[in-house]
């Protein structure tokens, strides 16, 4: 048996695995930490559940049977070959479902969303297909600060490079945003010197780079090229009184509160007493002008006599014990349920 499917017909199956924590996290300091913990959490929850769907399917297919695995597969065109995709969101999401709330630890929280996507066909005909572009609107993003150079004295003044991940499609399109603000520099030694010599010591030269993209959301469903001309807030505080805390955090300005306070950076370390602080504003302006990352290309079909007998997509929901990422016996079983359906009957469409 190659493949567990009549007539030797290929497979194309697709399953999205993505795995969630609820905001509470009993232990964790601070809410930094417990996002952090959850998010490790979800991981190892869409991992086993990634190995034992894998193990199903070869049951099902056939162990020569080809899958493929990848982090954030997200397509909107059906499958044309056995996919698995896994996403793990930590408590972002179920802390918004959850009205803010980091004490809850409701089992909706604990879960792992399974999603199978299938052409689930009779026979084979042939289909006359037509190329089509249709738009990748999202409201999940990603943002990365490639760079940052400001100066402070009062006045503030600088710019930035942006990217901007469409999840959808997964493109990137750059942004450059010159800033304008005003902030302010404490430091009582440094102070004190420029004042013994007649001189101002309240000067702040700024630099970032980044190399990791940050995860956030808009209230409404938008393409990429809506970013361009958006206003955006930058804002940075670093305080120290012998321990010293710093903070980086980007707004986008009316794409509701999910885009409005991006921790960028932050961190902790000693210090001599001081206070160094900026907030600017800016319009985005685009680098890289393309409908490119506002679309994804798709085959409709125009003529086809292929006749489906089941839905094309499922989704089911296991839910896991607190800090637990075991599956239970419950969960197994649903999933052998699933992976029967689906993999037995997936033709290529």
């Amino acid at each position: 048996m190659s493949n567990g499917l009549p007539g030797g017909s290929p497979a194309a199956l697709r399953v999205l695995i993505v795995g969630h924590a609820s905001p509470r996290w009993r232990g964790a300091v601070t809410a930094t930490e417990a996002s952090r913990l959850n998010a490790e959490l979800a991981t190892r929850r869409v991992a086993n559940t990634e190995s034992y769907i894998r193990a199903g399917l070869q049951r099902v297919l056939g162990t020569s049977t080809p899958i493929d695995v990848a982090t954030h597969v997200v397509r909107n065109s059906p499958p044309s070959r056995v996919e698995i995709g896994t996403l793990s969101r930590g408590s972002a999401q179920t802390l918004r479902e959850a009205d803010g709330d980091l004490s809850d630890n409701s089992q909706s929280g604990r879960r792992v969303d399974v999603a199978f996507t299938s052409r689930v066909a009779t026979q084979s005909q042939s289909v006359n297909r037509r190329p089509a572009r249709l738009r990748a609107e999202g409201d999940l993003w990603y943002v990365r600060l490639d760079r940052a150079v400001l100066y402070v004295m009062g006045a503030a003044y600088g710019g930035a490079d942006i990217t901007v991940w469409n999840f959808t499609t997964g493109r990137t399109a750059r942004f450059t945003v010159t800033l304008y603000g005003g902030g302010m520099k404490v430091n009582p030694k440094d102070a004190l010197k420029a004042a013994r010599k007649g001189k101002l010591q309240n000067a702040i030269k700024f630099t970032h780079i980044g190399n990791k993209f940050i995860e956030f959301t808009t209230d409404s469903r938008l393409v990429v090229s809506e970013f361009d001309g958006a206003y955006v807030r930058l804002a940075y505080v670093k305080a120290g009184l012998g321990v010293s805390s710093t903070t980086l955090r980007l707004s986008f300005e009316g794409f509701g509160a999910g885009a409005s306070d991006i921790l960028i950076d932050d961190g902790f370390g000693l210090s001599l007493p001081k206070l160094e602080s900026f907030l600017c504003f800016g319009a985005l302006r685009r680098l890289d002008p393309n409908d490119d990352a506002d679309y994804y290309d798709v085959n409709i079909p125009t003529v086809s006599t292929t006749t489906t007998t089941a839905p094309a997509t499922d989704v089911v929901q296991l839910f896991f014990d607190t800090a637990s990422a075991e599956l239970t016996a419950a969960d197994k079983t649903l999933l052998d349920r699933e992976i029967g359906t689906w993999a037995a009957n997936a033709v290529r469409p």
